[in-house]
């Protein structure tokens, strides 16, 4: 009957047929074999059922993906379980289909769990924020990437990195599961806490004195003071002014920076006319522009109105940041040009430059902390990196946005959009 078939193969059903026979039950097996030495081996699996007295039915069907599938997830798994982050699997009704034993013990279970689901191993405002809009951003664009609070079985919320990962059996077909790795970061936000805490502390230890120096340089460098000095005097002091100027303006972007962190940077608004506002950053720029013989335009239309509900003393902060690394980074006798409109129920703040230009490689990363643009065209040229980085969060904080556009050798335009309202 079964003479086509291996002998292992056929000796199997043989056994089969004669036990469901026997029993009046159905019964089944599987088998493997391969066509050629070396070669991928074929699973089968044979399930045989009585249908009256005299006759079976024998289904054979070919499991071979299902097998290797398997066999991937068990090396998967041992991979997992090896390694010191969370690793879980989160099925699209968001429960929880396993958890690697660094899971387990991060989140203080002792044994898998049927009854886990995210909104479970998740506070309740990680979760609410961006639980489910993960895994959805995941589905759509392949991956997600950010941080969260996961929450241990005794209500501890433990700081982690997210990493979330769609699952297809198919190309282009329907999301099967997602793999959620997390990294647990609570060592690192203390480390970050008592490093900000650190630059709190000493940036106003050092803002007291440097106030009492600026003031004592500020008399000694008035017009008519400077007047009844000899020239070398006058100098010392002009740069002495000067440099305490530049540390001041450190330790406050050093302060910013601390308050942007710790999400203590707020608003103060009112109402703000930005094309006075821009004007007024101009002619306080003045001696700067005048040093490097660069010419300055201010386009605007003067019959507008350019008044919204603003922080004037913040954006004022966002264009002389912008404006003073135009200047840095100009060479002499160029062109600075400023350019106020109103686009799509924007204001729109263009400040666009003829210096050195930012290497396409750095621009992503250009309004990072302590960034700096480097290359052949841009050598350093003082400052912290750190102004692109406060002028970036001080325009999101006003709901708006801000990019930059650039080429090496040709210049740099930084692009501001604010909202009306």
């Amino acid at each position: 009957m079964f003479q086509l078939l291996p002998t292992e193969l056929s000796d199997r059903l043989s056994a089969t047929l004669k036990l469901v026979i026997k029993e009046r039950q159905t019964h089944s097996f599987e088998y493997s074999f391969q066509l050629q030495k070396n070669s991928k081996p074929f699973y089968l699996e044979a399930r045989v059922s009585p249908i009256n007295q005299d006759e079976v039915l024998v289904i054979v069907r070919d499991i071979s993906i299902r097998k290797q599938n398997q066999e991937t997830k068990n090396r998967l798994a041992g991979v997992m379980e090896a390694t010191t982050d969370l690793v879980l699997f989160v099925g699209m009704n968001e429960n929880v289909l396993y958890v690697n034993q660094a899971g387990l013990t991060l989140l203080g279970h002792t044994h898998q769990t049927a009854s886990l689901t995210l909104g479970k191993i998740m506070d309740h405002a990680s979760y609410e924020s961006i639980g489910h809009e993960a895994l959805v951003h995941a589905a759509r664009e392949g991956s997600w990437r950010g941080e969260a609070h996961l929450l241990h079985r005794g209500g501890k919320r433990i700081p982690v990195s997210l990493v979330v990962i769609p699952h297809r059996s198919e190309e282009g077909g329907e999301v099967d599961f997602f793999s959620v790795i997390a990294r647990d970061i609570t060592e690192e936000k203390r480390v970050d806490e008592a490093k900000t805490e650190f630059i709190t502390v000493a940036s106003h230890e050092l803002r007291s004195p440097l106030t009492s120096i600026r003031g004592y340089l500020s008399f000694l460098t008035h017009e008519e003071t400077l007047e009844s000095l000899p020239e070398s005097v006058r100098d010392y002091l002009q740069r002495a002014y000067e440099n305490v100027d530049s540390l001041g303006n450190l330790v406050n972007n050093l302060l910013d920076v601390s308050q942007i962190h710790t999400n203590r940077l707020t608003l103060h608004r009112g109402s703000v006319d930005l094309a006075q506002t821009l004007e007024k950053t101009c002619r306080f720029l003045t001696f700067l522009t005048d040093q490097k013989k660069l010419h300055l335009t201010f386009d605007y239309a003067k019959d507008g109105v350019w008044t919204g509900y603003f922080d004037g003393i913040r954006l004022q902060q966002v264009f002389r940041n912008l404006l003073e690394n135009a200047i840095k980074f100009s060479p002499r006798g160029k062109s600075l040009a400023i350019q106020l409109a109103e686009k799509n129920d924007c204001f729109s703040i263009s400040i666009r430059d003829q210096g050195v230009g930012i290497p396409q490689s750095q621009l992503s990363s250009i309004f990072d902390k302590f960034k700096q643009a480097k290359g052949s065209q841009s050598r350093y040229r003082g400052g912290a990196g750190l102004g692109l980085y406060i002028a970036k969060n001080i325009v999101e904080l006003h709901g708006g946005s801000i990019q930059v556009n650039s080429q090496l050798r040709k210049g740099s335009e930084f692009i501001i959009q604010l909202p009306r309202t």
